[in-house]
């Protein structure tokens, strides 16, 4: 298993890393705003994450880990080594908002760190919105 960044020395990558997130976001996967990495085996896309960042501050934007590599800590992997990069590159805060049910995910972000900072209420229409702050 191989963590790594998505850069221009792999955008042929773009077209799988879109195919295994399901296009799950319409996001940029590289730009000068936006990091994304990557757990690859071999040639399978096990897991992505996204961000996108102005000046000393981040947003992830999304993580994805394919269904059949789920609950096996490929989501923990992402976001330590994501974040541990993030502040060699002089990051500060990172924030992310995830919807109040996701219960697993929010579980997950506490135990990285992240902290709740506000709630914004009905945001998804059926759920709250909880948005959340990480410190390097």
């Amino acid at each position: 298993m191989d963590f790594k960044i998505l850069d221009n020395s792999s955008l042929d990558l773009v077209e799988k890393l879109k195919e295994a997130s399901k296009n799950y976001a319409p996001y940029d996967y590289i730009s000068d705003s936006v990091y994304t990495f990557y757990i690859i085996e071999g040639d399978i896309i096990i897991g992505i994450i996204n961000y996108s960042h102005v000046l000393d501050e981040a947003d992830l934007l999304f993580i994805f880990i394919k269904d059949e590599y789920k609950g096996k800590g490929y989501s923990k992997v992402l976001l330590n080594n994501s974040l541990e990069y993030l502040k060699e590159k002089g990051i500060k805060s990172i924030f992310l908002e995830v919807r109040s049910k996701n219960i697993i995910a929010r579980n997950l972000y506490t135990k990285i760190g992240f902290i709740e900072i506000s709630t914004r209420k009905n945001y998804y229409n059926d759920d709250d919105a909880i948005i959340m702050k990480y410190s390097l």
